[in-house]
């Protein structure tokens, strides 16, 4: 059985009990975004192979594990200590792969490809740019 690093602290208000938002580890956040690394190469291939039951899942796996756009209100919980001030781009930036992840699937399903790879290029983006933040490569 492996055992979560995750903290959590809890309050006696009113004779209730409330949980703090949980403190994610850094293995944590490497598992989410290998996971997106893989949905995006499955996606990337069944672009390339026509193939769009495989686009559908890469796109499936990706919004499942980009957990930058779900997480919202305890997002800082979930980015490294010092990034904590760039909440807000990687919000954007997370909001904005689940955006284009939907967008790619609806102009796919219309059968217009050239418009499937464009998107998926603003995918991409989204990712590079939150990527760009926090790991400070700008």
């Amino acid at each position: 059985m492996k055992k979560l690093s995750i903290l959590a602290a809890t309050v006696l208000v009113s004779g209730q009990l409330f949980a703090a938002e949980p403190a994610h580890s850094s293995a944590e956040l490497q598992a989410d975004m290998k996971k997106q690394e893989e949905a995006l190469a499955t996606i990337q291939k069944g672009l390339l192979y026509g193939n769009k039951d495989m686009v559908k899942d890469g796109v499936n796996s990706l919004k499942a594990a980009n957990k930058v756009a779900t997480l919202k209100d305890s997002l800082k919980t979930y980015l490294p200590d010092n990034k904590k001030a760039f909440e807000k781009q990687a919000i954007k930036a997370g909001e904005g792969v689940n955006k284009n992840a939907d967008l790619l699937l609806a102009s796919l399903n219309e059968n217009k490809y050239g418009e499937s790879f464009a998107t998926y290029g603003k995918l991409l983006n989204d990712c590079n740019t939150c990527h760009l933040v926090v790991r400070g490569w700008k």
